[in-house]
């Protein structure tokens, strides 16, 4: 899969999928459902995890509704499966053409170790300055870290998005700066190319919106 993607993200997905979110690996019919069948049950759990912490509650619907910002993202995912990231970030020789994009793994995965560390860290902080600390309040906590993640990841595909389209928008501007244009055939340095170019940019950004 990686072969075919302007970089790889594999990682993302395999980490979406531990939390629950469903992607559409490379794998037989059967194991697919299974895979469905496994986002499905994590979902679950995620909704008995928050009644028994909330005993209050006592609809499935209320608890849908108290974690409406997870229940969305992993509804989408089921519906979706990362179907338009995949897209967006595959490969095309007009507008990938020589470029290397590991940079974007890199700083991908770093702003994403950066917030899920910070939000750890705000949540044990408000744990540790509380007097008389309960068992069920390190529970509670723990369960607002394991949500605070999976919201993370659900947020995550639109800035994988942009990171892509600002580095492909900034590969075309270099590749103006350093180029000497040539008007007498249609190459690599005819004005046309980089137009068609930058058409195709937008063309992909335009085939998400409303995915991200």
């Amino acid at each position: 899969m990686a072969d075919h993607l302007a970089c790889d993200i594999n990682f993302f997905f395999y980490i979406r999928f531990v939390l629950g979110f469903y992607h559409e690996f490379q794998i037989s019919p059967r194991m697919r459902r299974l895979t469905r069948c496994y986002c499905c049950l994590v979902f679950v759990f995620y909704l008995i995890l928050t009644y028994s912490t909330n005993p209050n509650y006592h609809s499935v619907f209320v608890i849908f509704v108290s974690l409406s910002e997870l229940s969305f993202y992993i509804v989408y995912s089921l519906l979706m499966a990362d179907r338009y990231l995949l897209q967006y970030y595959k490969k095309t020789p007009l507008i990938d053409e020589g470029a290397n994009y590991r940079s974007i793994r890199v700083s991908l995965m770093i702003v994403m170790c950066t917030m899920t560390a910070l939000k750890i860290l705000i949540i044990t902080i408000n744990l540790a300055y509380k007097k008389g600390l309960t068992i069920y309040e390190l529970y509670y906590g723990f369960l607002k870290i394991v949500a605070w993640i999976c919201i993370i990841m659900g947020r995550l595909p639109g800035l994988f998005v942009f990171a892509l389209l600002y580095s492909r928008v900034r590969l075309m501007r270099l590749k103006l700066e350093n180029n000497d244009f040539d008007c007498r055939t249609l190459g690599q340095h005819h004005p046309r190319r980089y137009i068609q170019m930058y058409e195709a940019i937008m063309d992909r950004l335009e085939a998400t919106d409303g995915a991200v």
